[in-house]
């Protein structure tokens, strides 16, 4: 059975807003003597939930003189009724999170409660609506205050939610998601917050219904920008490896330049790789056919000239070949001779997959990636290691300062199932935040599947130690099997 009780939330000109359990609104905003304690506008409402159409006329007397309910009382500007109420939802939106998100249906879109639905009750976000208020036993199908998003734990994929059950306190006896009793999900649970309590303010929530687990509750947004399946390149995925071609000089350029030739039969061409002026490490050793000595031409250079089948190389401030490496001058008049070596891009930061904005008053953003088959042929294990870079931008999208240091973590697996890590990160800055991520580890030889996918990236502001009223809230962890990642929609529903 929920309990009733009247609460008064007080937003007062230059104080902190507080709130009251008076008898009556008459005695939260009235002396003993009857004279005012300060001019206001009331509203039969919470703070978030403030509308012209929510403002109480003072001569009401069955509403001045309730005895429970939930009511907000503002201390009057000058201005209008719309001043004071955009005055309240300010207060408001630091409270509830969910205003916060542009996937957010329209009051239009979601209509009434899923409680006073005989089909379709689902977990749905109701801006601009009431709280359910329950009285009696029912079966109740709490509102969603966050939307869901997932992270990965241990390499398992779950699925966090955030929702109000009811105004004032109450007894859960059951949780289920649909018809399955949320204790016998592996991996899930559902915890059940008293009013004035939340995720944030306590680790002991009043019921908890399978597995146990801690997540403050954030504002939190996934980004458009990735969409899921993006791979991570290495730089050995964009180098050109290759052997048996020809290296002689080339004077066309106008600089002694160092002249790569493909060898007949061979299907690779440089420019699916390259174009002029790229900066190249090449790891080159050369094999006089005719003497059968070895020459190392390894070093930084730029490119000169490229077509399908050569490529000219000089150094990086236009000079000769030979001024990055002296071994060029030995093979000048050798007339056969053949390579073995790869040549690689100088610039790691092309390898990184980004940058992402994400946009806000930010500071933090996780980001999921995952991967499949990480297991070696001979059915070992595999280890992948990723670097996160994070940098402030301006309303523009430019990076302000520079990036920061990489952040390195490793994902392991020996399973040929779908696995994935989450990175977590709260950036020194309150703005916005550019985000890129790359992998460090080479592709490993003898295994079939192994590529690493950024699968999520979402954007988080914390909002700090707070409740949220007098409301009972539950929070929920449910496992994604692979049954369950395919649901569009949540059906938690509590006895």
């Amino acid at each position: 059975m929920f309990k009733k009780e009247l609460i008064v939330h007080v937003i007062r000109i230059g104080q902190p807003a507080y709130i009251l359990k008076p008898r009556s609104l008459i005695d939260a905003v009235c002396n003993e003597d009857g004279s005012i304690k300060f001019p206001f506008d009331a509203f039969n409402c919470h703070p978030s939930k403030c509308s012209i159409d929510a403002a109480i006329d003072r001569r009401d007397r069955e509403l001045m003189t309730a005895e429970s309910g939930e009511f907000t009382v503002v201390e009057t500007p000058a201005g209008s009724l719309p001043v004071v109420i955009s005055i309240i939802l300010s207060v408001a939106s630091a409270i509830y999170a969910y205003t916060q998100s542009s996937n957010i249906p329209t009051a239009e879109d979601l209509g009434a409660s899923s409680n006073n639905s005989l089909s379709a009750r689902t977990n749905r976000e109701r801006p601009l609506k009431r709280i359910e208020d329950i009285a009696g036993k029912v079966n109740s199908v709490p509102s969603l205050i966050q939307l869901p998003y997932r992270k990965w734990v241990d390499n398992v994929e779950v699925e966090y939610s955030y929702m109000a059950v009811s105004v004032g306190s109450g007894v859960p006896s059951s949780v289920r998601d649909g018809d399955t009793p949320i204790e016998i999900m592996d991996g899930s649970g559902a915890q059940f917050y008293a009013p004035y309590t939340s995720p944030n303010n306590t680790l002991t929530p009043e019921y908890t219904f399978g597995d146990s687990f801690q997540e403050r509750v954030q504002i939190v947004r996934r980004s458009n920008e990735v969409d899921g399946g993006r791979v991570l390149e290495t730089i050995s995925d964009l180098s050109l490896f290759f052997k048996n071609g020809y290296v002689s000089a080339s004077t066309a350029t106008g600089a002694e330049a160092g002249l790569l030739t493909r060898p007949p039969g061979f299907g690779y061409k440089f420019t699916d790789y390259f174009e002029v002026g790229d900066e190249v490490d090449l790891d080159l050793r050369v094999i006089d056919s005719v003497t059968e000595l070895d020459y190392l031409l390894s070093g930084q250079y730029k490119i000169d000239a490229i077509a399908e089948g050569t490529v000219d190389l000089v150094s990086v401030t236009g000079g000769g070949a030979e001024t990055v490496n002296a071994n060029w001058g030995l093979i000048n008049d050798l007339s056969r001779n053949t390579l073995d070596g790869s040549m690689s891009p100088s610039d790691t930061d092309i390898t990184y997959a980004g940058p992402f904005l994400l946009v806000g008053s930010l500071n933090g953003f996780y980001i999921n990636l995952a991967a499949s088959g990480l297991i070696s042929d001979a059915g070992g294990i595999i280890s992948i290691q990723y670097a996160i870079q994070y940098a402030q931008a301006d309303d523009s999208g430019s990076i302000i300062g520079g990036w920061s240091v990489g952040i390195l973590k490793t994902i392991t697996g020996q399973t040929r199932d779908k696995i994935g890590s989450t990175t977590e990160v709260a950036v020194p800055f309150l703005g916005n935040i550019l985000v890129r991520a790359r992998r460090v580890t080479d592709r490993i030889e003898g295994a079939q599947l192994q590529d690493l996918t950024i699968d999520a990236l979402y954007s988080t502001k914390s909002i700090g130690d707070i409740d949220f009223g007098n409301v009972t809230t539950v929070q929920t962890r449910v496992l994604q099997s692979q049954r369950a990642s395919q649901i569009k929609e949540r059906k938690l529903n509590v006895d």
